[in-house]
């Protein structure tokens, strides 16, 4: 049975279809699979729409970062100091700024304002857009 939901919220989109349609005025943007969407969004709308996103400058190139993808290790040459740890039930939201660009990812401890919090990821979670695309997110 085919059934079309017409939704803004994110979560239950991803949590209860099998293809999902991002329409920006009237004009299709990406048809595909919730995990190919929020993994390799099509463009920057796409990204953003389905969650947030960190920007991070590596080899003169815009790239992004989902939060969940960051995580929180003893020392490494990317720090954050802290802004806000927010409780979200099982984890904390936690706000700050990398290299002045306001950044968040989620952890199990609470962190105070003005900490410091050494960060890494793996490369193979960061997504690029054209450049074309850096105006959509001013």
């Amino acid at each position: 049975m085919t059934t079309i939901l017409v939704t803004h919220d994110i979560e239950d989109s991803l949590n209860i279809s099998d293809k999902i349609l991002i329409f920006k005025a009237g004009v299709l943007q990406q048809f595909d699979n919730p995990i190919k969407m929020y993994c390799e969004p099509a463009n920057c709308y796409c990204g953003r729409i389905l969650g947030e996103l960190n920007k991070i400058l590596i080899d003169k190139k815009n790239f992004y970062l989902r939060p969940e993808n960051i995580k929180i290790i003893l020392k490494s040459s990317y720090e954050i100091m802290v802004e806000s740890s927010l409780f979200q039930g099982k984890d904390y939201k936690i706000q700050g700024v990398f290299k002045n660009e306001k950044w968040t990812l989620y952890s199990k401890n609470n962190y105070k304002k003005g900490d410091k919090i050494y960060v890494d990821f793996d490369k193979n979670d960061l997504i690029f857009f054209e450049p074309y695309c850096e105006n959509f997110f001013q």
